[in-house]
């Protein structure tokens, strides 16, 4: 076991900004190879869980993404390191991945939650199929499909900037009233996909899968006003006199200049709005609630309740960076990310099975199969798939 522990102290190098020998690349690429059959590997992670979650409880994946990231940078950018820059970025993704694996992706709980939970349960999580996995925006009586290709359209004033991954809208600088015909675009992120969107005010919005944005060309004097089905994470930009509205199914939320996340799908039995930076008003049911920087507010439609606390608002906004972050989650809530995710269908044979807990993480440019294994081997169930359906049983 003490080779894996060799292993470990080479990651946590490399997460501190320390470099790695071409051996030690070369030993890593090696452990990385005959992770899924090495036994030994395995039954090192078991016995080191506990000790692992104590050392390293504060470092997400995220944060180990942005590190890489940051370090391509820097070496890619200097034309006379390029031997160092294949070696920095080979160092990169290999230990990443070994990080991931070892502080994420096999940290699990099978027990009951420490405290009591509503029941959420529900046997099958259903989403609406559409015919593209296209990104569609419809801006009056026109409707464009995103893909690679750029588009660039004039509209009254505004001109549409975006291909497949980002949109934005720019306002002309000769037109600062507000047109009387403003013209209301939807917005449509299909299962699988997200979108990053700038609104002409400045406002960014990220959509995550299975999202719907309602918003106009431009905003009336004295609001902004749009309306979301879905999931989104907000950067409002600040502007006192024109206070920003989100309306969404269940309730309406006034924010001035902020940062927060709103998680309303009509599909799941719950809404949460997790609230980064700034202050947010919400409205539900005719009673204003205030938020606070690090709280959340959870809805439950069903039966109303309504919960306001302190939360890891990382574990609700790392999505916007393609990582999905779980801790001590039932395998039912998981289920609703990963439906819309990869756009397929969960199945449970139990209530308890769908109450199993887990920690972990997804990078959305992973393959399904590969989480599900990493569920499998940790959760003691199994998943069968027929097409987009997957039915989970406990073994």
């Amino acid at each position: 076991m003490d080779k894996h522990n060799h292993i470990a102290r080479k990651i946590e190098r490399f997460y501190s900004n320390q470099t790695l020998s071409k051996k030690e690349i070369t030993e890593l690429e090696s452990w990385l190879k005959n992770f899924n059959s090495d036994q030994e590997v395995e039954e090192w992670l078991a016995q080191n869980w506990n000790q692992a979650t104590n050392q390293h409880q504060r470092i997400s994946a995220a944060s180990i993404w942005e590190k890489i990231e940051k370090r391509e940078s820097r070496y890619t950018t200097k034309a006379d390191k390029q031997f160092k820059t294949l070696e920095i970025i080979k160092v990169a993704a290999v230990a990443a991945c070994a990080a991931i694996l070892l502080l994420t992706g096999y940290f699990l709980a099978t027990m009951p939650p420490h405290s009591p939970e509503e029941s959420l349960h529900i046997a099958q999580t259903k989403n609406p199929k559409t015919e593209t996995n296209e990104v569609i925006l419809t801006t009056g009586n026109q409707t464009f499909a995103l893909s690679d290709s750029t588009l660039e359209v004039q509209s009254k004033g505004i001109t549409l900037k975006g291909n497949n991954q980002r949109l934005v809208f720019e306002k002309s600088p000769e037109n600062q009233e507000i047109a009387p015909d403003t013209i209301i675009n939807n917005l449509w992120v299909p299962q699988g996909q997200n979108y990053h969107l700038m609104l002409a005010d400045g406002t960014e919005v990220w959509l995550n899968a299975g999202t719907r944005l309602i918003f106009p060309n431009l905003f009336k004097k004295g609001e902004r006003r749009v309306k979301l089905m879905g999931e989104a994470y907000f950067k409002v930009k600040s502007n006192v006199e024109n206070p920003f509205y989100i309306n969404t199914p269940n309730s309406v939320l006034r924010v001035t200049g902020t940062k927060f996340n709103v998680c309303n799908y009509t599909d799941e039995p719950e809404n949460h709005i997790t609230l980064v930076e700034g202050k947010v008003a919400v409205t539900i049911d005719q009673k204003r609630h205030m938020l606070r920087p690090g709280e959340q507010l959870r809805y439950i439609p069903s039966n109303k309740n309504i919960s306001i606390k302190q939360v890891d608002t990382h574990l609700y906004t790392s999505w916007i960076n393609g990582i999905y972050e779980f801790r001590n989650i039932s395998l039912e809530k998981i289920s609703y990310r990963l439906s819309k995710l990869y756009d397929v269908e969960f199945q449970f044979s139990s209530e308890e099975v769908s109450q199993l807990r887990f920690t972990g993480m997804v990078k959305k440019s992973y393959e399904l199969q590969y989480f599900l294994d990493v569920m499998a081997k940790t959760t003691n169930v199994r998943f069968d798939i027929s097409k987009n359906k997957i039915t989970v049983s406990e073994i």
